[in-house]
């Protein structure tokens, strides 16, 4: 099967790897996701959203992990949860390479974690921030 044009333009959205740096105690350490940066830095560039005081934080376990700092990206957006997947934003791209974000409402899952007003702006922070159309819906979007 020959991939199609919007498959291939797809894929080049899919170039960075976005987290959000934070406490993962159920997954393991921060070092752990150092490690895990540092090994996708070998290979594409890494956006790390590192707010407020984790950025320092950040930056040491990233170097301690010997990650390519020249591809990684930190950034200071405050959130709430550290799981990005499912408050960040939908990236869409139209036939004429144009991209653009979806910023669907969320509700931690049906209000069971709370706070998550910081969470609920991200998709427009982000959209501002890589300077992209946002397009808002009143859909209640959970990713992942």
């Amino acid at each position: 099967m020959t991939k199609t044009t919007a498959d291939t333009k797809t894929n080049e959205l899919i170039r960075h790897a976005i987290a959000a740096w934070g406490y993962l105690v159920r997954w393991g350490s921060r070092l752990t996701l150092a490690e895990f940066a540092a090994a996708i830095s070998r290979f594409q560039p890494v956006k790390i959203n590192a707010a407020g005081r984790l950025r320092t934080e950040a930056e040491r376990e990233l170097k301690a992990a010997k990650a390519d700092l020249s591809v990684i990206e930190l950034t200071d957006i405050a959130t709430d949860d550290v799981w990005c997947r499912d408050h960040g934003p939908a990236f869409l791209l139209n036939k004429h390479g144009e991209k653009a974000i979806v910023d669907w409402d969320y509700n931690a899952w049906g209000d069971k974690y709370p706070p998550y007003d910081l969470d609920d702006v991200i998709p427009t922070l982000i959209g501002e921030k890589l300077n992209l159309k946002v397009f808002y819906s009143k859909i209640i979007m959970e990713g992942g």
